[in-house]
């Protein structure tokens, strides 16, 4: 007997690309991302070139980041970094809102007058926000 093996698709690179407007960040709703594609164009893996936050509002996935599946349901906060692997998982009634950020946007910097300190490698991965907060 032989044994064939299936190869899982080689994630594809994505840059980061705003479909109005410039800028370097997007803020789109869930359903409108997933309009940017076909249904099966959403099942591969994906190295993204850009920060990606996804705030849950309804429905439940598991989302796939670096290997590790991560349980997001409503009120759930996920943060994909540039260079992870992730893939998204969809189930009817998913619902959320994605903040897409280039790569540039989030340069630390400082001037005479503030001093902007944010480093999104010290956000967590995935995050349980009270109803409240989200």
């Amino acid at each position: 007997m032989v044994k064939v093996r299936q190869h899982p698709t080689a994630p594809r690179d994505v840059a980061f690309a705003k479909t109005r407007g410039r800028g370097l960040l997007e803020c789109i709703p869930l359903n409108e991302l997933f309009q940017r594609a076909p249904a099966n164009h959403w099942k591969n893996p994906e190295v993204l070139q850009f920060h990606l936050w996804v705030l849950f509002s309804a429905g439940a996935c598991r989302h796939l980041v670096d290997f590790e599946s991560l349980r997001c349901r409503a009120h759930t906060f996920l943060h994909v970094r540039p260079g992870q692997v992730h893939r998204w998982d969809r189930h009817p009634g998913l619902d959320g809102c994605a903040l897409l950020v280039g790569l540039n946007a989030l340069t630390p910097h400082s001037t005479a007058r503030t001093s902007l300190r944010f480093d999104p490698r010290e956000w967590p991965q995935c995050m349980a926000l009270s109803p409240d907060v989200a």
